[in-house]
């Protein structure tokens, strides 16, 4: 019998907030701005939709600043954790634009019956949305951790989607490379300096 998702974004590896429950495990995260283009390369302004076609572009936080005008007024901070999704069974990428969920996630960070400082991921977190629209307010709940799952959960390379590739295809090549090949690549992309190669001699 095919399982039903009670998660209307399921069907994609990408989900966020919704009115009702989400009970995923959390890892990494970056933050970015992020704005649209529309299929003929505008950009869409804020609050608007792009139309078929239309793509997402994801600034680091520095690249902000060199931004026209018209891109900074698009533009949304947006923060994506690598989850595991109980729901599905498998990794995903929550993405969160509200800032009372960030600030209640970080106050499981170091809250000291759960986080204490080590990290999300040693515990579940329920995020429930009640309300329609700007009505609607989100709790955060922590959960003893349900069932077994790191053998379950594959790499997400979350640094994909400054570029739009798919974070969790590019890692699975990144994972079939030998440690020479990866530090050549990395060498080769400035993600290590000489200094860093020579620490690890």
């Amino acid at each position: 019998m095919e399982k039903m998702l009670t998660n209307p974004y399921a069907a994609s590896r990408y989900i966020k907030p919704i009115e009702g429950t989400i009970r995923v495990r959390i890892f990494d995260y970056i933050d970015y701005y992020q704005y649209w283009k529309n299929a003929e390369g505008e950009v869409v302004a804020r609050g608007e939709l792009g139309g078929p076609g239309s793509k997402p572009v994801r600034l680091r936080k520095d690249e902000l600043m060199d931004q026209p005008m018209e891109v900074k007024n698009a533009v949304t901070p947006v923060r994506s954790y690598k989850v595991y999704n109980s729901e599905t069974e498998r990794a995903e990428i929550l993405e969160i634009k509200q800032r009372t969920i960030i600030e209640g996630l970080i106050g499981l960070f170091y809250d000291e019956d759960w986080g204490e400082g080590k990290g999300l991921e040693t515990f579940d977190v329920t995020i429930t949305g009640t309300g329609k629209g700007k009505e609607r307010r989100y709790s955060i709940v922590p959960k003893p951790p349900k069932g077994e799952f790191t053998k379950k959960m594959e790499p997400v390379n979350l640094e994909a989607l400054y570029t739009n590739d798919d974070p969790f295809e590019s890692t699975a090549t990144v994972a079939e490379e030998t440690p020479e090949q990866q530090l050549a690549r990395e060498i080769e992309q400035d993600e290590l300096s000489l200094d860093d190669v020579l620490d690890e001699l």
